[in-house]
């Protein structure tokens, strides 16, 4: 299983400054975008896509909500 330590660094930068530019949050509807998002490259097996979204969701202090997608929990 992936951890964050194996994401690419350009990718971690590129979560965190949307991150950024977002103000450091998420509308309802952003949210359940990565949410599908997440679920759709589960399906596909697309585990790096899946870390992604969880770090860019941890980055932003939404703990839950990434283990929630980090289990399979939509």
């Amino acid at each position: 299983m992936k951890t964050y330590e194996d994401l690419k660094e350009k990718d971690k930068d590129r979560m965190k400054n949307l991150n950024r530019k977002n103000g450091y949050g998420l509308s309802g509807k952003e949210l359940e975008a990565l949410a599908k998002k997440h679920q759709r490259h589960r399906k596909i097996g697309d585990e790096y896509t899946c870390l992604l979204i969880e770090y860019r969701l941890d980055d932003i202090n939404f703990h839950s909500e990434a283990s929630l997608l980090h289990v399979g929990d939509y």
